[in-house]
C-alpha cells in the first residue's frame, strides 16, 4: 500500500516559528541593552535613533518573513491535500475502482 505523510511539514514549520521567536528574543536583548547605553549618556545620543531605525527594519523584516512562512506553509498543505487526493486516486484505481 503506497501512503503519504506529511507530518513532517508541521514539523517544518515549528521549527521554522521556533527559530524566528528566538531571533526576536536575541534582538529584543541587544535592542534593550544598546537602549540603556543611551538612556544613561554611555553612547553619543545620535544611537537612539538610529536605533530606533533598525528596530523598525527589524521588525518590517520579520513580519515579511512571518507572512513568507505562513506562504509557505499553505503551499505545503496545498501540496499535502494534492498528495492524499492523489494517494487515493491510485487506490481506488488499483482496486477496480473508478
Amino acid at each position: 500500500m503506497i501512503e503519504y505523510h506529511s507530518s513532517g511539514f508541521d514539523d517544518v514549520t515549528s521549527v521554522t516559528r521556533a527559530q524566528r521567536e528566538e531571533s526576536e528574543r536575541v534582538w529584543e536583548s541587544v535592542r534593550s541593552g544598546i537602549q540603556q547605553l543611551v538612556d544613561n549618556g554611555s553612547v553619543d545620543p545620535q544611537v537612539g535613533p538610529l536605533l530606533q531605525a533598525r528596530d523598525a527594519e527589524f521588525r518590517q523584516k520579520a513580519g515579511l518573513f512571518d507572512e513568507s512562512v505562513v506562504d509557505q506553509q499553505n503551499a505545503m498543505h496545498r501540496v499535502a491535500s494534492i498528495g492524499q487526493e492523489g494517494g487515493g486516486r491510485m487506490r481506488r484505481a488499483a482496486s477496480g475502482g473508478a
